[in-house]
């Protein structure tokens, strides 16, 4: 506990203790033999692809395939990366809806701060605005 309060004073990023199981499917919950042939996903903070990438594998360990890849990641950087990511050679049979853009429950403007790995709400003096 103590890695990710200090983390998340910092954001230094190796005080980022690694999961002990996967994180988007758990062992004890079988999601992937309910997925039709071709999955579309919709990733909410995408960061810089590593979902996608992700996904992709346990897809193609499945049989299935990935067919509508639609993401949202608002910081600059990350979503520049996120591009190349989806122009890789095994990614030509998806198709990409990718959004330089956050999620939140209501519209409104958010000063953020970059931290390199995600956005920090900072109302009073973020460099970014996020609408």
């Amino acid at each position: 506990m103590e890695r990710w309060i200090e983390f998340r004073k910092t954001y230094d990023i190796n005080l980022v203790v690694e999961p002990e199981e996967e994180q988007y499917n758990p062992r004890d919950l079988e999601l992937f033999h309910v997925l039709p042939e071709y999955y579309n996903f919709m990733d909410i903070g995408a960061y810089v692809g590593d979902t996608l990438e992700y996904l992709t594998q346990v897809l193609e360990k499945k049989g299935k395939k990935l067919k509508t890849y639609i993401a949202f990641e608002p910081d600059r950087e990350n979503f520049s990366k996120l591009v190349l990511k989806t122009k890789e050679e095994k990614y030509a049979n998806s198709q990409f809806i990718l959004l330089p853009l956050g999620c939140y429950s209501e519209s409104r403007v958010f000063g953020l701060v970059s931290s390199n790995c995600n956005f920090t709400p900072n109302r009073k003096n973020g460099r970014y605005q996020l609408r």
